[in-house]
């Protein structure tokens, strides 16, 4: 500490703030808010995954994650069956996090030895392969602090970022879902975008296109914001071919760069789907169900669509302040009440009911959105298929049926958008929102462009899905960077002015 002088701490990040901080005291500061946050970081991931028990079952869609990742990596091919001797190939989930789930089970099988699906669901397995999301949350971790220092030259804010952000995604640890792979990939996506964009290298480009293509493959709706990325930067590279070639902000090589990276990446696995399921995009049909969710809850009543800015609160705080303005409570929730058809949890006192409704096919005895529409689904499959429809087509069918639905009331359907903002980026869209004005009305174009593929997701998400609250996860924290940056660049301002 004797480099430190006479300083103290407070003033040295004052003179930092301010640029007055020489190049011996940059050196040592950067030096340690690093070795600080590493150590932090290494000792919250340790408490996080022996907080929760290791043999908690896996379930649900991480369970989807899970079957897949152990046929891959004992039979060679990406299937949901469990029996070892009928493994037919699938595209229910997207690859990226499946094939790395595998290759760590490898991993973890050549050191403890071959262990059963069942081991890996419920025994020690479990825990051990909960273990790889460590390296998501490294790479996360990389991502927002360069990206930081990148935006605002702060290696102190990076640090701050970088903590604040693994707050946000350590209940992930002890989870075999994908939110915490999305989030790292988006972030590393927008960084090195920022850096293309900043050094006009064909290189930088295509690899930003490789990380948009490895979002893709992470999470399906990366595909459509990278390809609505691919048509703004062709456009505006066009619209600049008049303009002297130093002035320049995107050039077309690049564009083709960028979009040559991202095809050759999705591109495999798009093929593997064609040739041997017959289909044409990333995943299977699982966007038949979402859009058939988002077309029922478009029916909402009035006294509904007011309640489910109460029952979809971004958080209990929020919850209270939308019960007190709106006059809803828990007791709406219940069987025969104004909010019953809203509610999806677990607790409700026709949850049991409703879940073997959706599983028969009879939607008439269903009460919540969430099964009825599961059922009708189900009971239009069998006519379907009973009138001679194969299954993909039966999948497509119903998708045309619920986009039908969905355009003949577009007004309702984007009043609708307003409410599943509010449940899946209550205070995501916001911060971005806010952070991506700042940026337009002092032209920073790098603030801009990292910011763009978080507001296309969020915007995806609230336009054609019911945004469950873990889809907007994966931008918390780019907001978290959007919104460090704006106040940094706020107090500097107000620094300079003193």
């Amino acid at each position: 500490m004797a480099a430190l002088g006479s300083a103290s701490l407070p003033t040295i990040i004052r003179k930092r703030l301010s640029g007055g901080l020489d190049e011996g005291h940059r050196a040592l500061l950067r030096g340690a808010v690093t070795a600080v946050t590493i150590a932090t970081l290494l000792l919250s991931w340790g408490s996080a995954m022996h907080r929760v028990p290791a043999n908690e079952p896996v379930l649900y869609d991480a369970w989807q994650n899970l079957t897949l990742a152990y046929n891959l990596a004992h039979h060679g091919v990406l299937s949901l069956s469990q029996d070892s001797a009928r493994l037919s190939p699938s595209n229910m989930r997207e690859p990226l996090p499946v094939a790395f789930l595998a290759l760590h089970m490898a991993s973890v099988e050549a050191i403890y030895g071959a262990m059963t699906l069942e081991q890996y669901q419920k025994g020690l397995g479990s825990g051990r392969l909960k273990a790889s999301n460590v390296f998501w949350a490294a790479l996360l971790a990389y991502a927002v602090f360069a990206s930081i220092v990148l935006l605002s030259g702060s290696v102190v804010l990076a640090g701050v970022g970088t903590w604040f952000t693994n707050l946000a995604v350590l209940e992930y640890l002890n989870k075999l879902l994908t939110e915490p792979q999305a989030a790292a990939i988006l972030t590393l996506a927008c960084y090195v975008s920022v850096l293309a964009l900043s050094r006009q290298h064909v290189l930088y480009f295509g690899l930003a296109g490789v990380c948009f293509g490895a979002l893709a493959l992470t999470k399906v709706a990366g595909f459509y914001v990278a390809i609505v990325l691919v048509c703004l930067l062709l456009g505006w590279s066009l619209w600049q071919l008049g303009w002297p070639t130093e002035a320049r902000f995107v050039r077309l090589p690049s564009v083709i760069v960028f979009a040559l990276g991202f095809a050759f990446t999705v591109g495999p696995w798009m093929l593997r789907n064609y040739v041997l399921l017959d289909s044409k995009g990333i995943v299977d049909n699982r966007a038949t169900i979402v859009l058939m969710v988002r077309a029922a809850k478009n029916n909402m009543s009035w006294a509904e669509y007011r309640g489910s800015f109460f029952v979809w609160a971004p958080n209990e705080l929020l919850r209270r302040a939308a019960s007190a303005l709106l006059g809803f409570s828990d007791a709406d929730l219940n069987r025969g009440e104004r909010l019953q058809r809203v509610n999806r949890a677990s607790n409700s006192d026709y949850y049991a009911s409703d879940l073997e409704a959706a599983r028969a096919g009879r939607p008439q005895d269903a009460i919540s959105f969430r099964f009825r529409t599961s059922a009708e689904r189900k009971k239009i499959m069998r006519e379907l298929v009973a009138q001679g429809y194969s299954r993909i087509a039966a999948e497509s069918e119903l998708q045309r049926r619920a986009i039908r639905q969905i355009l003949g009331d577009p007004i309702k359907h984007l009043a609708m958008t307003v409410a599943f903002l509010w449940r899946g980026a209550g205070v995501i869209f916001p911060v971005l929102g806010i952070v991506a004005c700042f940026a337009v009305r002092v032209r920073r174009a790098d603030l801009i462009v990292y910011l763009l593929p978080a507001l296309g997701l969020v915007l995806f998400y609230a336009l054609v899905t019911h945004f469950l609250p873990r889809y907007g996860d994966p931008m918390v924290p780019v907001s978290i960077v959007g919104g460090l940056v704006l106040s940094h660049a706020v107090l500097r301002q107000w620094i300079n002015r003193e």
